[in-house]
C-alpha cells in the first residue's frame, strides 16, 4: 500500500498541543531563548505563531507583526493572534509589563537563538510608561543624541522611528515632541523637514544662541557694549567691527536685532 505523504500543514499541527478554543495552543517543537518556536515550511524557516496566523487569515503584509493577546510567545492558537505594527508591539509590551526587569523589551522577530539587531537595540533602552521618555543607555554623539551601529553609526531615535513606522526618507529629519535627545519612544517621534525641525527648535528655545553656540566670537557683555557705543558715541559700523574683530555685516545684524535678539536690546 502506497504511503501518503503528509502536508506541511499536517506536520505543523502535529507539533501543537491543541486545547480549548479560548486556551493557549502550545508549540511542542524547538523554541529559542525568547520562547518563540521555529518551523520549516517549504524550505523556509518561520515562526510558528506567524505560520498559524497565515493559515487562517492569509499572508501577513510586509512590515507587520503578529501580536499575542495571551502574552504567551509559544502559543499558536489563531484566536490569540492579531495583526499589528511594530509600534503596536512595543506599546503592548510596555502596557502589559512584559519588558524585562532592566526596563528592556523582548520581541518576536527572531527565528533562532541568535539575537537580531533590533533586539540588541532595545536592550540599550530603558523603557517606562507608553507616554514617558524611553531613555537610550548606549553611546552618544557629540551633540547628545543616542548612537547605534546598524552596519554604520545611526542616531538611535531615527532607528527607533523606522522600526515603528518604516523607512524615513533621507531628506526628512526625525524630530522629538519631548525635546529629549536621548528619548527613543516612537510615540515621541515625528518626521519633519529640516526647516520644520529648525523652526520647532527655535520656537521651543532649543537653538544654540549667543554664548551657547560653539562658534561665537562675542560675549553678551560685548553685544551690550556694541549697542551702547552705537547709541552714545555714534561710531560707524566699520569702526565698531574693527574694535571687536568681527565683520561690519555682523555688527549691522546685531544692531538691527538679527543676531543676539534673545537679549532684547532693541527698543521700539
Amino acid at each position: 500500500m502506497k504511503r501518503t505523504r503528509k502536508t506541511t500543514e499536517q506536520l505543523f499541527w502535529e507539533k501543537v498541543s491543541v486545547a480549548g478554543d479560548n486556551e493557549c495552543w502550545e508549540w511542542l517543537g524547538y523554541k529559542n531563548q525568547y520562547g518563540y518556536g521555529n518551523f520549516r515550511a517549504k524550505g523556509v524557516l518561520k515562526l510558528p505563531h506567524r505560520y498559524s496566523y497565515e493559515l487562517v487569515h492569509g499572508e501577513i503584509p510586509a512590515g507587520m507583526v503578529i501580536l499575542h493577546s495571551c502574552d504567551n510567545p509559544g502559543c499558536v492558537n489563531p484566536a490569540h493572534l492579531h495583526l499589528g505594527t511594530q509600534r503596536d508591539n512595543i506599546i503592548d509590551t510596555v502596557k502589559k509589563g512584559r519588558n524585562t526587569r532592566a526596563g528592556h523589551i523582548k520581541f518576536e522577530r527572531s527565528t533562532s537563538a541568535r539575537k537580531t539587531r533590533e533586539q540588541h537595540f532595545w536592550e540599550k533602552v530603558k523603557v517606562s510608561g507608553p507616554d514617558d521618555c524611553w531613555e537610550w543607555t548606549g553611546g552618544q554623539t557629540s551633540t547628545g543624541y543616542g548612537a547605534f551601529k546598524n552596519g554604520r553609526m545611526v542616531k538611535a531615535h531615527r532607528y527607533a522611528y523606522e522600526l515603528a513606522y518604516g523607512e524615513l526618507p533621507s531628506d526628512l529629519d526625525c524630530c522629538h515632541t519631548c525635546d529629549n535627545r536621548l528619548c527613543v519612544n516612537p510615540a515621541h517621534l515625528f518626521a519633519g523637514t529640516r526647516k520644520e525641525n529648525l523652526f520647532d527648535m527655535v520656537q521651543k528655545g532649543r537653538s544654540l544662541k549667543g554664548e551657547r553656540h560653539n562658534m561665537h566670537k562675542l560675549t553678551e557683555a560685548d553685544v551690550i557694549e556694541i549697542h551702547s557705543i552705537h547709541k552714545t558715541a555714534r561710531e560707524t559700523h566699520e569702526a565698531i567691527a574693527e574694535k571687536f574683530g568681527v565683520s561690519r555685516r555682523q555688527i549691522s545684524d546685531i544692531l538691527h536685532g538679527k543676531r543676539w535678539s534673545h537679549l532684547n536690546l532693541i527698543t521700539p
